[in-house]
């Protein structure tokens, strides 16, 4: 009679075959890493995995889900992105914020004889008195203009008005003055937000805005820029390409235009956490003679990896318990730095520690997991290097 998938999960022989495979997998995936490091790029040293037809054959990973981590599964995409350069801003975009500013002909749009029609239309309508829209003010404004001698009510009232009409004038200058500087601020964040979502999107952009790549589209950057960025993508390329990761279009213009070696470290994983523990931990467990099993108190156990890639760079340990179906974020306090390089096993215990351990590594430009690590009970603590 078949064993069921129960039986095999508990069965130790089978078990020593999964682990026995997982090593040879491990040695495998190992082997392709160098021979790319040694080759500049997976394409030259172990291709893409196709059918005849040449369509690509991917293959999920078996702990963790999504793509594996292996050179045979990577597939090279040459990526372009189209920028605007600063002088394209004034021939794309409507500057001219209306809504802050007075308008000049405001107030201008009746004939005298027109004023006076609608005067004699609407005075039935006007309130006595009032500050403003009113009979009492248009008589005391209107006696300001007649030829008489002013009392010194009238020239009181023309020197609040001048001073009224000073703040409007002081009022007016300062809504312009915060217009510009709004204007000014939505282009530096535009420019950002650009130079941000080309970053994000890790591209070797060539600053033509149209997208072609060849310098030549309308409102293209001056192309003696084009051929120097073109040509330090290029040295990097050939030179740097396994560690450097070229900026884009902008960012090299905004890092004053380096030379090549310079850039964004390439994501990689410079030392993985299989380098400081065997590929399968064993954590020894003692009892205290009265049947409860506690874990052994040279622990806790300490992982740790390190890796390179842009200023973004961090660590997410993960873990796919034994016999669960998907891989979790590591965020029990029984673990300490989950979201760092060190990782330590503070409390282990049988039933939440048993299963596979590997650390997830991102930076804008993707994402990338360590060589799993298998958890066991009953370790021998003098094979063990913390």
């Amino acid at each position: 009679m078949p064993y069921t998938k129960e039986q095999l999960v508990s069965s130790e022989h089978f078990q020593d075959i999964l682990s026995a495979n997982r090593r040879m997998f491990d040695e495998q995936v190992e082997r392709e890493f160098a021979a790319m490091k040694v080759s500049g790029s997976s394409a030259n040293s172990t291709p893409t995995l196709r059918n005849s037809d040449n369509s690509v054959i991917l293959f999920e990973d078996p702990d963790f889900g999504g793509g594996l981590n292996r050179p045979n599964q990577f597939v090279e995409v040459q990526q372009t992105r189209p920028i605007m350069k600063k002088n394209m801003i004034d021939s794309t975009m409507n500057r001219d914020i209306e809504e802050l500013g007075i308008k000049v002909d405001q107030g201008k749009g009746l004939s005298v004889s027109e004023f006076f029609g609608e005067y004699d239309r609407l005075r039935d309508d006007i309130k006595t008195s009032g500050l403003v829209d009113s009979h009492q003010y248009l008589v005391e404004v209107s006696r300001t203009y007649l030829p008489e001698e002013e009392d010194s009510e009238l020239v009181q009232l023309k020197d609040d008005l001048v001073t009224q009409i000073a703040g409007l004038e002081e009022a007016q200058d300062a809504v312009q003055e915060l217009g510009v500087q709004l204007q000014n601020q939505i282009i530096a964040s535009q420019a950002a937000q650009a130079a941000a979502e080309a970053a994000a999107a890790g591209g070797t952009g060539d600053g033509t805005g149209d997208g072609t790549g060849d310098g030549t589209g309308d409102g293209s950057a001056d192309p003696s820029e084009v051929e120097l960025y073109n040509a330090y993508v290029a040295k990097n390329e050939s030179d740097y390409d396994y560690d450097i990761r070229s900026y884009t279009f902008d960012e090299w213009i905004y890092f004053d235009t380096p030379s090549a070696g310079n850039g964004w470290d390439k994501l990689r994983i410079t030392n993985e956490p299989i380098s400081y523990h065997p590929d399968v931990i064993e954590i020894e467990y003692a009892s205290d003679g009265s049947g409860t099993v506690g874990y052994d108190q040279e622990l806790p156990i300490t992982f740790r990896v390190t890796a390179k890639g842009d200023d973004s760079l961090s660590y997410q340990w993960m873990f796919k318990e034994s016999g669960a179906p998907n891989p979790v974020e590591i965020t029990s306090t029984t673990w300490s730095g989950r979201k760092s390089r060190t990782l330590k096993l503070n409390d282990p215990s049988v039933h939440e520690h048993v299963g596979v351990l590997t650390c997830k590594v991102s930076d804008r430009s993707g994402q990338l997991f360590t060589l799993p690590i298998e958890l066991t009970a009953e370790y021998d603590t003098t094979n063990f290097y913390p």
